[in-house]
């Protein structure tokens, strides 16, 4: 793992009292020269003096008050795994947290599944529901908010194929085919609204399909930015009719059509605004990073009474230089839209410019974030490389225990 800051301080000390000591013991060795001391007794006594310097407990010393520590912050809902990294804690100025579980309640839980005139749809439900129910990946809130509803008839129905979400493409696609008509697979896709839009070449109007031109995209993503400025994340379905064949690939995500919205909410944490406050008191400053969209991040923000500085979304991140997301870093305390690896970037460079930065996560994508951070903080529900990784583990997801935790 990185060398933290306190060991970073600790080696400072000991360059410092080895500076010190080389002095002495060479002004010690020089002065009894001078006085025309032997030369053998006086280098043995510079060493003499040099081994009487050495802080040969200072180990143990530090040890047993970090030990001390991490049973009061046990005490406090806060589980230490590194000994070396409680120092950190308590220098930390900058916290970096998702939003989702720690500024809201985590318990998402679908509000509307709507075609694209925004009318509720039990085929757009069914569609999201069986791409759903017949993906393998790792289990995540959206898909257990969706399978929450009543399951769809969905009899005679197989899954052929599948392709796996991933955060670059930010869509999920199953394969599907009906006992009834096995030459005749669909492909049904959901993910980010502007990922799915950007594979789509037509859009289901009623019982019509009409190609997905301007003058149809524009009404859509005046939809979804009205939703999300009220706090919903908006997902898209879409489908696509495909011959058979032995197995599907991303490639096959094109020439769809788009078939409705799914609206899901997470309400934000009651108490959380306090906890910022409180946090912004010790000196430490909270910057959100969320893969969520620019204004469903600044929605939860705003609700959570945090100041906004400054908001940098993936995209720019990606056309900016280090040197350039230094300063970005340090300004900025809304990042949105941003994948695994941007998180990262984003915490190096705060760690950069001087800050002590932790980190909470809980997902297996936060794991080179915690890892990168100078505090790694997950909680007792995260996945097990989230918590391999992490410093500190919370028993509970809540900020107000991090807050007691740094007291």
């Amino acid at each position: 793992p990185p060398e933290t800051e306190f060991e970073r301080g600790i080696r400072r000390l000991g360059y410092l009292l080895s500076e010190v000591m080389f002095i002495l013991v060479i002004a010690v060795f020089v002065f009894n020269i001078a006085m025309r001391r032997p030369p053998l007794d006086s280098l043995l006594f510079s060493v003499a003096l040099a081994v009487g310097l050495t802080p040969q407990l200072l180990p143990a010393i530090i040890n047993t008050n970090l030990a001390r520590g991490s049973q009061a912050m046990a005490r406090a809902g806060v589980i230490v795994r590194r000994l070396a990294s409680i120092e950190n804690f308590g220098s930390m100025d900058v916290l970096c947290t998702d939003k989702t579980g720690t500024l809201t309640l985590g318990v998402i839980k679908m509000d509307a599944a709507t075609d694209v005139a925004a009318q509720p749809s039990d085929d757009v439900l069914r569609l999201a529901w069986l791409n759903a129910h017949f993906q393998t990946g790792l289990a995540n809130p959206l898909d257990e908010a969706i399978l929450a509803e009543p399951a769809p008839d969905f009899a005679g129905i197989e899954k052929l194929d599948e392709v796996p979400y991933d955060f670059v493409r930010k869509r999920l696609s199953v394969v599907i085919a009906d006992a009834a008509s096995p030459s005749s697979p669909l492909l049904i896709t959901k993910g980010a609204l502007e990922n799915v839009l950007d594979v789509c070449d037509s859009v289901r109007a009623g019982n019509a399909t009409v190609t997905l031109d301007d003058d149809q995209r524009a009404p859509l993503m005046a939809r979804y930015a009205e939703w999300s400025a009220q706090g919903y994340r908006v997902l898209g379905v879409a489908t696509r009719s495909l011959p058979a064949k032995p197995a599907y690939q991303r490639d096959d995500e094109q020439a769809m059509t788009f078939a409705g919205f799914l609206l899901f909410y997470d309400p934000p944490k009651q108490g959380v605004q306090e906890t910022v406050i409180d946090l912004r008191g010790l000196g430490v400053q909270l910057k959100i990073i969320t893969g969520d969209n620019k204004l469903v991040a600044l929605h939860t923000a705003q609700s959570i009474g945090l100041e906004i500085s400054g908001v940098l979304t993936g995209r720019e991140l990606d056309d900016m230089r280090d040197e350039a997301l230094w300063h970005a870093a340090e300004t900025t305390n809304l990042f949105a839209e941003v994948d695994p690896n941007q998180k990262e970037r984003i915490i190096l460079a705060l760690k950069k410019t001087g800050h002590v930065v932790g980190y909470m996560g809980d997902g297996i994508n936060d794991a080179p974030s915690l890892h990168a951070a100078d505090i790694g903080i997950s909680v007792d529900s995260a996945v097990d490389v989230a918590k391999e990784a992490a410093d500190f583990v919370l028993l509970k997801q809540d900020l107000a225990v991090l807050h007691q935790g740094i007291i």
